[in-house]
């Protein structure tokens, strides 16, 4: 089978909102023992996925973006009436924020964002990481990406997505921190339980070659809670060399969420005529061109297709595992 580049990004547009993603087929490689295959009847089998993924959240199949999820607080330390700081965290990236805000608790005044007390690294290279970029050293962007060699990101563009996804976290602080600091919070509650895990089931016909026919598999992921729903359908081919059926996608793997709801996480949208534009309730001075708001959806796009590609490697290596262990069943079952 020929090897496919996977490194594109989503394509087309459903009703101006739903976007629907296709990526490549790619063969995985698997590290499974090579002992001898020995044939199997024909037999029916459950095998059970599974996929971890904290900030991803495998573990919700369902929907689960509610209004106010944007950004969570822990509770404020204040140093004075108009003074104090406060943990935050958006799509899992924390950051202790210290702030001044009136006394009437309706404006903030200043803020600075800080890394969380003992967490490693910088919170803007998560932040950066989350949106499937990252920044090497002098003027190098590189989009991330599965491929050895990651796909160069022009400099402007790149300081461009720096400067724009901080103010991204001070236009939901400002939206949101006021209402917490006078005790209206209007942010949802965050959920404590466990999410990272997603277990699903599924079942498997089987035969001594493998699969008897493609499997239609599917599944979720959920990126700052939004709903990514990833469809693919996989068979299984013989391999001598390796003494064991080898799990392979069949075609091309598509996505689906909804882009009018991953732009307004990202403060900004565009309208009816084409045109971009930052939330009112921005704190900078900003006005997106057709270019800048043309560069962010390149941004989110790749986003989304990076952590579909990432999420589609690790099922298949758990379904090429757990096919394996089923053909090992079915043999000692005839014995």
């Amino acid at each position: 089978m020929e090897t496919i580049s996977i490194r594109r990004i989503c394509q087309g547009v459903l009703g101006g909102s739903l976007i629907i993603g296709l990526g490549a087929a790619i063969p995985l490689q698997s590290s499974l023992s090579k002992a001898a295959f020995v044939p199997a009847p024909l037999s029916e089998k459950t095998i059970d996925l599974q996929f971890n993924a904290g900030f991803l959240e495998a573990g919700r199949q369902k929907a689960n973006q509610r209004w106010g999820d944007e950004i969570h607080f822990d509770e404020i330390e204040w140093s004075s009436p108009t003074e104090g700081s406060v943990l935050a965290r958006v799509w899992n990236v924390s950051s202790l924020i210290q702030f001044h805000i009136s006394e009437d608790r309706k404006a903030l005044k200043t803020l600075r964002f800080n890394p969380k007390p003992g967490s490693p690294g910088n919170m803007w290279e998560a932040w950066r990481h989350r949106h499937a970029y990252i920044f090497l050293s002098g003027d190098d962007y590189r989009w991330n990406s599965l491929e050895d060699e990651k796909p160069r990101l022009d400099y402007d563009t790149g300081a461009f997505y720096d400067e724009y996804l901080k103010e991204l976290w001070s236009f939901w602080t400002v939206k949101r921190l006021p209402n917490h600091a006078s005790g209206k919070s209007s942010s949802v509650i965050e959920d404590e339980s466990d999410v990272s895990a997603m277990k699903k089931s599924i079942r498997v016909r089987l035969d001594q070659a493998g699969l008897v026919q493609p499997l239609p598999v599917t599944f979720q992921i959920n990126l700052w809670h939004m709903p990514v729903k990833i469809f693919f359908e996989v068979d299984s081919s013989s391999n001598a060399a390796r003494g064991y059926p080898e799990i392979h996608l069949v075609g091309k793997y598509t996505w689906t969420y909804n882009r009018a709801e991953w732009r307004r996480r990202h403060g900004y949208q565009q309208d009816f005529w084409g045109d971009y534009k930052v939330d009112a309730d921005w704190p900078e001075q900003r006005r997106l061109s057709q270019t800048d708001g043309g560069r962010l959806d390149e941004l989110l796009d790749r986003t989304v297709a990076y952590w579909v590609d990432v999420s589609i490697q690790q099922v298949l290596a758990d379904l090429q595992q757990k096919v394996q262990m089923a053909l090992v069943q079915a043999r000692s079952e005839v014995q």
